[in-house]
């Protein structure tokens, strides 16, 4: 649909032609013109290097789109500080634009998530671990857990491995204490809903832990390579020639 033609308005309005002429643009035309409208003023009297994207992210309404237009075709307004106070009004839209840019920067810089401490890293891994142990127990000692996979799986590092090792030897053996055969009174009340044959898997369960631990970590270990000296030393290299002469 064709745009309807802009009439002629001005060269000086007082306010109730004003209001007629700012309706006429309401009515009339659309955001997008309103942005075009006070990109192009603000290019020309505010700051040239401004695109109109810069615009698109100012707080303005859209009459000033309309008071912009009616400017920069040479229409006076009512009164002069009229002008003033708009001009004054695109300055703080566009300091308060830079700002907000700037604190949108800096909260992407805060909101950068930190590298974790290996602290934090070994009691996740812990962490893990003991969730698994909670999946092992609630499925009656019986599920597919792959302590191997589960290493490789969260890339765990060789110093990770030693805690791995000592969390699940203390586990293994206090699981050996409650499956002996004359257990402590207080430890077999502990585990008083577990049956024989679950305490067993469970103590079997720390110490595949404990050994695919150990597994990993020497796997982790590379092999040193043992340098080889092809080089012949020069004196030797001179002892030769010299008893080839002889």
């Amino acid at each position: 649909m064709a745009k309807v033609a802009e009439p002629q308005f001005g060269p000086h309005l007082n306010d109730w032609n004003l209001l007629k002429a700012l309706n006429w643009y309401h009515i009339n035309r659309s955001e997008l013109d309103a942005r075009k409208y006070l990109h192009a003023y603000v290019k020309s009297n505010i700051n040239s290097k401004l695109t109109i994207h810069d615009i698109s992210k100012w707080n303005y309404l859209m009459t000033d789109g309309w008071v912009a237009r009616l400017l920069s075709t040479g229409v006076s307004l009512p009164e002069l500080s009229q002008e003033t106070n708009f001009r004054q009004s695109l300055y703080k839209y566009m300091s308060e634009s830079v700002e907000l840019e700037k604190n949108e920067k800096q909260k992407k810089v805060e909101d950068i998530p930190k590298p974790k401490k290996r602290q934090e890293i070994k009691e996740g891994i812990l962490g893990q671990l003991e969730f698994e142990v909670d999946e092992f127990t609630g499925a009656k000692c019986k599920n597919d857990f792959d302590s191997s996979k589960f290493l490789m799986a969260h890339n765990v590092m060789r110093k990770d491995c030693t805690d791995i090792k000592r969390w699940a030897k203390s586990n293994f053996h206090h699981m050996a204490d409650v499956i002996a055969i004359k257990p402590d009174k207080q430890l077999k009340e502990g585990y008083s809903n577990f049956s024989k044959p679950e305490l067993k898997r469970l103590h079997k369960f720390y110490q595949n832990i404990y050994q695919s631990a150990d597994k990993y970590m020497r796997a982790k270990v590379k092999p040193r390579k043992v340098k080889t000296n092809n080089k012949v030393s020069v004196t030797q290299t001179s002892l030769e020639a010299h008893l080839s002469k002889l």
